[in-house]
């Protein structure tokens, strides 16, 4: 047994070696990057057809490294999706507002069609 503690040991190692878990803040960039690649082949392909639809990840990521932009592997569908949805705020939603009546029975007086204006919700 040693007279340091554990902790005092790591607090010496750490003045000297610095941090063990080092983040490589470039390779999130880059995944950033083909993010936006994917999303702008997206955007491309629902320009092009009168289909709304829009190409599934997977086969942007395909393209991708058929094209040799990217590495197999190097990114996969859902952590590409996860990247623009929340991080590049890819599809984002339309914020849903609560609507009450001002007087009584008017939700059966109002048309409830879903509309630019009003969209039935419920809370």
């Amino acid at each position: 047994e040693y007279s340091v503690s554990k902790h005092k040991f790591h607090r010496e190692r750490r003045k000297i070696e610095g941090k063990l878990k080092k983040v490589d803040r470039n390779k999130d960039q880059r995944k950033r990057e083909l993010v936006k690649l994917i999303i702008e082949m997206k955007e491309k392909g629902k320009q092009r057809s009168d289909d709304p639809r829009e190409m599934a990840t997977e086969r942007c990521l395909n393209r991708l490294v058929r094209k040799g932009v990217m590495k197999k592997g190097e990114l996969s569908a859902s952590h590409a999706n996860h990247i623009a949805r929340n991080e590049l705020m890819y599809r984002e939603e339309t914020p849903r507002v609560r609507w009450e009546c001002d007087y009584a029975l008017q939700e059966v007086q109002t048309d409830g069609s879903t509309s630019k204006f009003f969209r039935p919700w419920r809370y």
